[in-house]
């Protein structure tokens, strides 16, 4: 399964036992791009929230954990770009989309337009608010 930022974010940051047992058994991809998404949900907690550095590093390893494979944003670059084109949304988010249609696979995401965007597509979405 395909998941966006916001979902790596509450499994690394606030996971709960029913997410986490949602995820259990689960081979979760993500672009590459998540990995320059998170960087900076990272940073914005230091320089924001004031969450001290030690943690953001342990939040920041453990979003790699999360992760079984990573997939290239390059091969994925053009038909996110015709999707950003087709349904009027960022090309960041595109990717996700992409990635979700190329490997046949649900895409979980906390994100409403996202998830609106997926069911134009007819991709398979997840709602992770509703688990």
């Amino acid at each position: 399964m395909i998941i966006d930022t916001n979902v790596a974010f509450r499994l690394v940051v606030n996971p709960t036992p029913g997410v986490e047992r949602f995820f259990r058994d689960e081979f979760i991809i993500a672009p590459h791009f998540l990995l320059i998404e998170m960087h900076n949900v990272l940073r914005k907690l230091h320089d924001f929230k004031g969450i001290p550095l030690e943690q953001i590093l342990e939040f920041r390893d453990k979003s790699l954990q999360i992760i079984d494979a990573f997939y290239p944003d390059e091969k994925l670059l053009s038909k996110a770009f015709n999707l950003s084109l087709e349904i009027n949304h960022p090309i960041y988010d595109c990717l996700f989309l992409a990635l979700a249609g190329l490997l046949n696979q649900p895409l979980v995401s906390q994100d409403k337009k996202l998830l609106k965007k997926c069911h134009k597509l007819q991709i398979k979405a997840i709602n992770l608010k509703v688990i």
